[in-house]
């Protein structure tokens, strides 16, 4: 916990980011949005490149986390039958759509304590080295397509505006944990995840997985936006799943809701994408969010049917 000026600064601070996001995002969709024209857009898309591309996103996206966790906690001497820990990871990315900050990923370590298998120590530990993985991935993406996004015709005004809520938010997070009264008690919890980020062979488990997967998101974003004649470079697409994770984790808003549409619309318009394809390829990558969502419940029932048959899982 964070006390003093500089704690209050630093939430007044988050919550200006939070509600300035918020308060932008209402009105781009209030005053901008065309909703006759994206109705029509969205009824004409083409459903073999949302559906079959989509799945076929996650069918990489799900079993990818699932090996790089698996490893971790191989790491932490945890040994998972890797199905299990399919449906848990599958459970924990589906309630990460809906809840602030992607936090319901979390549930996959409480599913585990559950079960048996781990302290939360340990499995928050991997945990937050999948945080840091992820985190520094969309950062780097999102930092290069910003630094060469004049290059691509994209207006300043814009890559400015993306810029200052990237570094907001670092600023915000570095100064929250370097002012925190308990940063040497997260100094020396964190030492045996510093151990493992260290470690070569982590890093060259860990990295390539982590590419990997978010590649497989980047794949499905492109064809949800291919299923409304939106088709982008797979690098700017890489780009825009980058940024727009940031300004989603930056909104504090449960799935991001009214921020993503906005800011993804947004993005694609200043890539050159007509204002109403821009705007119903919003929608399509919010459909595909809640499809994750879906497919994670019917994972759960599946489960729950096998376990009632056969008395394990």
């Amino acid at each position: 916990m964070i006390t003093g000026p500089y704690g209050l600064w630093l939430r007044l601070t988050g919550i200006a980011l939070a509600l300035g996001l918020v308060a932008w995002s209402i009105y781009v969709i209030v005053t901008w949005f065309q909703w006759h024209e994206i109705f029509m857009v969205l009824r004409s898309a083409d459903m073999r490149w949302f559906l079959g591309g989509g799945l076929l996103s996650l069918a990489c996206y799900w079993p990818l986390r699932t090996a790089r966790w698996w490893f971790l906690l191989r790491q932490e001497g945890i040994a998972v039958h890797p199905a299990r820990l399919y449906l848990f990871q599958v459970a924990a990315l589906g309630m990460s759509v809906i809840t602030p900050f992607q936090s319901g990923e979390a549930l996959k370590i409480e599913l585990l304590e559950r079960h048996g298998h781990t302290g939360r120590a340990a499995g928050y530990r991997t945990f937050a080295l999948e945080r840091c993985a992820d985190l520094l991935f969309v950062t780097l993406a999102a930092a290069c397509f910003i630094l060469n996004g004049f290059a691509s015709g994209i207006e300043p005004r814009l890559l400015l505006a993306m810029a200052g809520i990237v570094l907001a938010m670092l600023l915000t997070a570095w100064l929250a944990l370097h002012r925190s009264h308990r940063f040497s008690h997260l100094l020396a919890a964190a030492r045996p995840l510093a151990a493992q980020i260290r470690d070569p062979r982590t890093l060259a488990v860990v990295v390539p997985l982590t590419a990997l997967a978010w590649l497989a998101v980047a794949f499905g974003w492109h064809a949800c936006l291919r299923s409304v004649a939106i088709d982008l470079p797979i690098h700017q697409v890489v780009a825009l799943v980058s940024i727009m994770t940031l300004v989603n984790l930056a909104s504090l808003i449960p799935g991001a809701v009214g921020v993503s549409e906005a800011g993804t619309a947004t993005i694609l318009a200043g890539l050159g994408i007509n204002v109403v394809n821009a705007q119903a390829g919003a929608f399509t990558l919010r459909a595909f969010a809640l499809s994750i969502l879906v497919l994670a419940v019917l994972h759960a029932l599946i489960a729950l049917l096998f376990r009632t048959r056969t008395g394990r899982l």
